[in-house]
């Protein structure tokens, strides 16, 4: 079976800007690895929100070679999105689909929504009627020519398959005549297809970063909880340190078995470095945001919400890819990642972190020791 590897974004950028010889030899091992059915390379959402970002069409044929570039190392081979590792068994996506679970679910609904406002705009009979309680779906069917109404890639929030747009199916889905597991089939078809996904990009695309916007979106959310964490710690040890000031100086009986009463409740509330686990997430974070996320990406936070208060750490918002990017690291034979949070990673000892590979030069022969030991030899 070949060995499974996840790169870090900035290997993707290394290995394709400005090869000198040490670079090139780097990557002409693992292409000859891949041909010959050794080593798996997989890319996720992050590596193509970070590598492929910026879609202003001055960078468009570096964009079009970029996506050459991972095809060669990476073929089709992709690992789901972090939000839908808590949904799947196998990480590994059979289909080549990197995005999101509710990607283009959100997108249909974002979609249904502008055009309500678009067609609000432009129809005066609509945008009269919106004003009662008539559904837009009603509506547009009582109306052939909203219904029939033909519309044009600018008329959407982002970009859209033509056969999205000349069968005329999202005012079909509105109206309940299409599923939406037929509508998000037809998205998915344009959107896993890097080449295709690419092109209708930096066509139409009205979020010149989207993807990555996106991405430091969630980053800056997860790297939020570990400063929630710290914050959490702090107030507690300012407590424990008040309980030991005060207790001492309680003199009258009577208010010492109070005072003891409200510390034996305050202390149930009380959180350790060593108790700081799953269950005060679930305790602290809403259970709709938890339930994106499988239990061992949750133990990974902890480990470097851990990391953070025991060295004094600043939480770097930075840091939120790397967090992401290393939800794959129990699925990989080997990973990638910046060498300081690598770092992290095998200090913490998360799961996986024998795995982890903390500079590109030392992938090579990682990957000839592991293979020997497989005899399975170059």
């Amino acid at each position: 079976m070949a060995l499974k590897i996840y790169l870090d974004t900035q290997d993707y950028r290394y290995l394709y800007t400005n090869r000198n010889p040490e670079r090139e030899k780097i990557y002409q091992y693992l292409c000859n690895q891949v041909d010959q059915g050794k080593i798996e390379i997989f890319y996720s959402y992050i590596i193509v929100g970070e590598f492929l970002t910026n879609y202003d069409k001055k960078y468009k044929n570096d964009r079009e070679e970029r996506v050459q570039f991972m095809k060669r190392l990476c073929k089709s081979n992709t690992f789901v999105h972090l939000n839908r590792l808590v949904k799947v068994n196998d990480p590994f996506s059979p289909d080549g689909d990197w995005t999101p679970l509710t990607l283009h679910l959100e997108n249909a609904k974002t979609t249904a929504k502008q055009l309500t406002d678009y067609l609000s705009k432009v129809n005066k009979q609509l945008k009269k009627t919106l004003k009662g309680n008539v559904s837009v779906a009603d509506l547009i069917r009582q109306q052939p020519n909203i219904y029939n109404l033909k519309l044009e890639q600018k008329d959407f929030p982002f970009p859209l398959p033509e056969q999205f747009i000349k069968t005329n199916i999202f005012m079909r889905y509105i109206c309940g005549e299409v599923s939406e597991k037929s509508l998000l089939n037809i998205l998915k078809e344009v959107y896993i297809d890097l080449d295709k996904f690419l092109l209708l990009w930096f066509e139409h695309s009205k979020q010149k970063d989207f993807l990555y916007d996106n991405i430091q979106e969630q980053g800056l959310k997860l790297t939020g909880i570990v400063q929630m964490f710290k914050e959490e710690l702090e107030k507690i040890t300012k407590i424990k340190s008040l309980i030991k000031t005060h207790e001492s100086d309680l003199k009258i009986p009577e208010s010492r078995a109070r005072f003891k009463a409200d510390m034996q409740s305050i202390k149930a509330d009380l959180i350790s470095l060593e108790s700081l686990d799953t269950q005060f997430l679930k305790k602290h974070i809403p259970e709709s945001a938890l339930a994106l996320y499988p239990d061992s990406f949750l133990e990974l936070l902890i480990s470097y919400a851990r990391y953070c208060i025991k060295t004094n750490r600043p939480v770097s918002q930075s840091d939120g890819a790397d967090i992401m990017n290393a939800a794959y690291l129990p699925y990989c034979d080997f990973w990638r990642g910046d060498l300081s949070f690598c770092d992290i990673l095998i200090r913490q000892k998360v799961k996986g972190y024998e795995n982890v590979v903390n500079r590109l030069v030392n992938l090579p022969d990682a990957i000839e020791s592991k293979l020997n030991s497989k005899g399975l030899e170059t």
